[in-house]
């Protein structure tokens, strides 16, 4: 049994109250997405305040059993001293690797088929993330929160898995080479100007995670540097479905 499991909790930074718990492994427990509305709920309004989730490892390295009983223990302990938690259940749910049988999968992708996004809430929706920026103390909680969580070499193999076959359609491949015609630099003029410029904390947009720079964050993700500045300068959009920005003002190593 591969011990790759996790316990964890979020916290709320204007309180410092815990509001979930919960077991994982992976990056499941910066993934804000896939949640309950009251967790949702809760993260939308740190958000509209400029904060973020505070993501807390309680322990790692645990197999799925032991970590579903941790999860247990933490939210009894938790309710046990009036903590308003955004858990639905008591924990030790949702065994890893479940599949949703084909009716299931079919009545899903019905489902999915019928909601239609109009103009007006893609533009809504658009238009919230527009200008939102993490205020400093939250790109330092955010910071300490991920430190010392390292990717497993199968997730890496993974995420290389699952990029690799793409390709763009050739109109996209028109479009990219449009945007960029008159802009490409050699490796050696990237690298000199990379050398001569100041580090940008940089936030992916994707997991929430923080970098000291465009280098560091490239290297971290298997990303060509070039196409995270890129993102961070609003050049385009993402890559390689991950999405980049600054997250903070340069900061000079020397005067």
């Amino acid at each position: 049994m591969e011990n790759k499991f996790y316990a964890y909790k979020h916290i709320r930074p204007d309180t410092g109250k815990v509001f979930y718990v919960g077991k994982g492994h992976g990056p499941r427990a910066w993934d804000f997405a896939a949640r309950n509305n009251h967790h949702k709920n809760i993260v939308a309004k740190l958000r509209r305040n400029g904060m973020e989730p505070i993501v807390h490892i309680v322990r790692d390295n645990m197999s799925e059993r032991c970590a579903f009983v941790l999860e247990r223990i933490l939210i009894a302990i938790y309710k046990e001293e009036g903590a308003k938690l955004a858990n639905l259940s008591n924990g030790g749910e949702g065994p890893s690797g479940y599949r949703h049988t084909e009716e299931a999968r079919k009545k899903i992708a019905e489902a999915s088929a019928k909601r239609v996004h109009t103009p007006e809430s893609i533009a809504k929706r658009v238009a919230k993330r527009k200008g939102y920026r993490p205020t400093p103390e939250t790109i330092l909680k955010l910071s300490e929160s991920h430190k010392g969580y390292k990717w497993t070499d199968e997730q890496r193999k993974n995420f290389s898995k699952s990029r690799k076959g793409r390709k763009h359609s050739p109109e996209h491949v028109a479009a990219i080479s449009k945007a960029l015609t008159g802009k490409k630099k050699t490796d050696e003029e990237r690298r000199i100007i990379a050398e001569k410029s100041p580090k940008r904390p940089v936030l992916c947009i994707n997991d929430g995670m923080v970098h000291v720079s465009v280098k560091e964050a490239a290297a971290f993700y298997g990303l060509p540097e070039h196409c995270v500045r890129d993102c961070c300068l609003g050049r385009q959009r993402q890559t390689k479905k991950f999405k980049f920005e600054y997250a903070g003002p340069p900061q000079r190593s020397r005067g």
